[in-house]
C-alpha cells in the first residue's frame, strides 16, 4: 500500500437466523495495536456497538491488520459470527524505481 494510503472498510453481521432481541455487537479486532482505527483514533482490541455495522480505517502505512470477528448479544445469549480475514494485498516484490541524475 503506497505511503499515505488508507483502506476503509465497513463490517457487517446479517442476522440470518433472525435471532429475536438482538441489543449489542461485541467487535474483537484482535490485540493492540491491530492496525486499524476507529472514529480517527486507534482502535482499541474491543468495541461494542447498537448497530450491526462497523466502520474501520487502516492505519496509515500499515500492511498488517489483525482479523475482525463479533458476537451477536441478546439480553442472555451470545451468538458468535464468522471470522472476517483481513489482509493488504500488494505485488510482491513491490514495484519500486529511482528516478532522477546520476549526480
Amino acid at each position: 500500500m503506497p505511503a499515505g494510503n488508507i483502506l476503509n472498510q465497513v463490517f457487517t453481521v446479517n442476522n440470518t437466523a433472525n435471532i429475536p432481541g438482538v441489543t449489542s455487537y461485541e467487535w474483537n479486532l484482535g490485540a493492540v495495536p491491530n492496525g486499524w482505527m476507529y472514529q480517527g483514533n486507534a482502535a482499541p482490541q474491543v468495541i461494542v456497538t447498537a448497530a450491526n455495522t462497523l466502520s474501520l480505517s487502516s492505519v496509515p502505512c500499515t500492511n498488517i491488520l489483525k482479523d475482525v470477528t463479533a458476537i451477536a448479544k441478546t439480553g442472555n445469549k451470545n451468538y458468535p459470527t464468522n471470522v472476517s480475514t483481513a489482509a493488504i494485498t500488494a505485488p510482491i516484490p513491490p514495484n519500486l524505481s529511482i528516478t532522477g541524475s546520476k549526480y
